[in-house]
């Protein structure tokens, strides 16, 4: 159905990309010519005809968004709340290498990122983040959705200080979330080649195959939404009822600031075990997450007074042993670090990095350290 050209009764009327300003005048054929912005912000005059025909003129000339297709309201809305100056994202396709000024949405810094970057980044690398990556967020969503029993950055003893993403114990199954770094889709990673990061992938792969443990791969790359679910879906039908699971959801958490997330619970809650359990993170990490989010106002969290108000403090009785032999029962990893150093010159033991040891069951300097039956 056409619009009747007469008057002014399709000023603010949109046309596509195009939203009608004013009347200009008719051209030779009689044609009404009317001024026109686009949403890039650029102004044009366009018959009335061409406004209307299905096939007509719907953008500029210099606009190279399509709405729909490319856009950014369109393809990846959750871009929008990163752009400082709103007007930006109706000029730039998603995959723009153009740079603008972005916003953290949740510390308020700016910075200037180019928008392809933050499309696949999924974030402008603000101080604030959480460090983790969205594919690796939106698994660890996935496997919690499936309320499974599993450990995030697992790092057995067989495996030399290396890590993988995902252990769940229960399906003997390993999960590695392969993104651009390391994984033939790029050909550097600081100081490493592609070829070392492979070959560390290889080793990986082969140490869990000696303990018995399944190794599945998830495609992260390019780390789009689609791209996630497709992959979890055709590696992970075997193992679990995907059908439980909201993606949705995933996709929400992948796209959150968990630093954020566990600084507003904190002054409610004030228990890192809680954090470490939730979230299948060190103590350390979660310690470091909350240091941060003290420092831009988010929680009201003073380290030294939680170690002696937590589950983490050092006044438990431990044993601790060394090649099996147990080296006695001490009344606190403090006692023990002062006994302990009081008699050695080049190795020196730290209370809380002993503490911290024994909360997340791990050695300590070739020693293991066990709390006492009656703490």
């Amino acid at each position: 159905m056409f619009f009747v050209m007469k008057g002014n009764n399709i000023i603010d009327k949109q046309f596509g990309r195009l939203k009608v300003l004013r009347y200009v005048s008719d051209d030779k054929n009689k044609n009404h010519i009317w001024e026109c912005q686009c949403k890039c912000g650029n102004i044009i005059q366009v018959a009335g005809v061409q406004l209307t025909r299905k096939k007509g003129i719907k953008t500029c000339s210099k606009c190279h968004v399509i709405d729909g297709k490319n856009d950014i309201p369109s393809i990846a809305p959750w871009m929008e709340k990163y752009f400082k100056n709103k007007e930006d994202i109706y000029k730039y396709t998603y995959g723009s290498g153009k740079k603008v000024l972005a916003q953290c949405p949740d510390c308020g810094k700016e910075k200037y990122v180019t928008i392809k970057d933050l499309y696949n980044n999924k974030s402008i690398g603000c101080i604030c983040s959480d460090s983790v990556s969205y594919p690796e967020k939106f698994v660890f969503s996935f496997l919690e959705q499936l309320k499974l029993d599993f450990q995030y950055q697992y790092s057995p003893e067989w495996i030399e200080k290396k890590r993988y993403d995902f252990y769940i114990a229960s399906k003997n199954l390993i999960i590695e979330v392969d993104g651009g770094i390391g994984h033939g889709h790029r050909h550097t990673f600081g100081n490493r080649s592609i070829q070392e990061l492979v070959e560390i992938d290889k080793y990986k792969e082969e140490q869990a195959l000696k303990h018995n443990l399944k190794v599945v791969r998830i495609n992260a790359y390019p780390s789009t939404y689609e791209i996630l679910v497709n992959s979890i879906k055709k590696e992970l039908s075997y193992y679990f009822d995907i059908n439980k699971v909201d993606f949705l959801e995933c996709n929400k958490f992948g796209l959150s600031n968990i630093v954020k997330e566990i600084c507003i619970q904190w002054d409610n809650i004030n228990n890192i075990r809680f954090f470490v359990d939730k979230y299948k993170l060190s103590d350390v990490t979660i310690r470091n997450y909350l240091k941060k989010g003290a420092n831009l106002g988010w929680c009201n969290y003073n380290p030294e007074e939680q170690i002696n108000k937590n589950n983490l403090k050092t006044g438990q009785k431990i044993k601790v042993y060394h090649n099996k032999y147990c080296l006695g029962e001490f009344n606190s990893c403090a006692e023990f670090a002062r006994k302990f150093n009081s008699t050695q010159d080049e190795i020196k033991i730290n209370p809380i990095s002993l503490s911290n040891a024994v909360n997340n069951n791990k050695k300590y300097k070739g020693l293991i350290i066990e709390r006492c039956n009656n703490v």
